[in-house]
């Protein structure tokens, strides 16, 4: 993958002091390049101090001000300014030395199209795209008209204090991929980023956070398009069953007519989606170009029955209504692929080759096979009718 590498913690470094950026340092280009600034609702300069820089190179925050709210935000921010049609990928661990999880409280990577001034307190809102820890959770988030939070990472620790969090956002047109120790989330803007961005690390409301190991790479030359192939790639699913990529081979091709063979962590997939029959489109994205395949979803083919439990009543007399009740059944779908209990819709059951309803009443005495049938698989249990005359005796009994 092409693309520039900006370490942006680093063993040696410059701090650059000024007005507006009290602990600007520099990741080995310009010291404009990366800047801090603590702006926005319930911030000042008690609450949001210049972030320290550690002797290994490491960046702490220790912030008692800010918020993220569903309308406004209010960050101590570490950010580097980056164009919205540069494509990239912002990585960084964040230790949390202390932090609760309290309404409002965040702390990870973010990218945003605006920014406020260091030490203005005035309301602030912008559109971004965020990971980390919010609230009670770590996930991924973002604002565009509104705060909106994608799902809960389910098999991350909730954030606290000793934890550690390697997270990324990956940027490919409007598509960004975000991650938490290795869980991602994808979310695709209504709208479109646009002018420049500000991309970074923050901590908003309380929390002291170490960041460590932050990269940012910038890809460094156009695309002018993917090449996909899917021959080896499988492109037919069963419902419920999860993506393969292994067999898809994706090569960047360059302005030059120049091609590169990419790997699976260079791109990023989108629109997956098995659960219900039908086409899929699914979209590979990278450099700010996508490709869509068409994947096949189909539905589930019942290779058999099992009974798992019989109705609680076996025994009848002439003109009592048959009562499956307690009858349990079981469907075994692609040969073991899923099992679940068939509700009585998904089979038909039948009594001297007549389909049995609710109101169906039972008329000649004798041992009775009960038919249940699906598809073409057949499944079977005896029922007893009671000849008339027991029945009147067992009546005066």
């Amino acid at each position: 993958m092409r693309k520039k590498r900006i370490f942006v913690i680093v063993t040696t470094f410059l701090l650059v002091f000024s007005s507006l950026n009290p602990t600007s340092f520099v990741q080995g280009t310009s010291s404009e390049d990366w800047k801090f600034s603590a702006f926005g609702s319930n911030t000042s300069a008690e609450k949001n101090p210049p972030p320290i820089i550690n002797d290994d190179g490491s960046v702490t925050m220790g912030v008692s001000g800010g918020k993220i709210a569903s309308s406004k935000e209010g960050l101590s921010f570490q950010y580097k300014k980056v164009s919205a049609d540069e494509n990239f990928e912002l990585k960084t661990t964040a230790h949390a030395d202390a932090y609760s999880p309290e309404s409002q409280r965040s702390f990870g990577l973010m990218v945003r199209n605006g920014i406020g001034e260091n030490g203005d307190s005035s309301k602030s809102s912008a559109d971004y795209v965020a990971v980390g820890a919010l609230d009670d959770a770590v996930r991924g988030f973002y604002n565009q008209g509104g705060l909106k939070k994608l799902g809960v990472f389910p098999d991350i620790t909730p954030p606290a204090t000793g934890e550690a969090y390697e997270l990324s956002i990956r940027k490919s047109g409007n598509t960004f991929m975000v991650t938490s120790n290795g869980e991602s989330e994808t979310v695709s803007l209504p709208e479109e980023l646009d002018g420049d961005l500000y991309v970074g690390y923050y901590v908003a409301r309380y929390g002291t956070i170490t960041f460590s190991d932050t990269i940012l790479d910038i890809h460094s030359e156009e695309l002018s398009d993917l090449q996909v192939d899917t021959d080896e790639m499988k492109t037919e699913y069963l419902i419920g069953e999860s993506l393969d990529l292994s067999g898809i081979n994706v090569k960047a091709v360059y302005p030059d007519g120049s091609e590169e063979t990419l790997t699976d962590g260079d791109y990023f997939v989108t629109g997956f989606d098995s659960s219900m029959a039908g086409t899929n489109t699914l979209t590979i994205h990278y450099g700010g170009v996508e490709k869509t395949i068409e994947l096949i979803i189909r539905d589930l083919v019942l290779s058999e029955m099992v009974i798992k439990y019989y109705p609680a009543k076996t025994e009848y007399y002439p003109g009592d209504t048959f009562d499956p009740l307690g009858l349990v059944v079981v469907g075994n779908y692609e040969n073991g692929y899923v099992y679940e209990e068939l509700s009585e819709g998904k089979y038909t059951l039948l009594i001297d080759g007549e389909e049995v309803n609710s109101d169906h009443v039972l008329q000649e005495a004798g041992t009775k096979s009960v038919i249940l049938q699906a598809n073409e698989d057949l499944r079977a249990f005896r029922i007893f009718i009671h000849f008339e005359i027991c029945s009147i005796c067992q009546r005066k009994e």
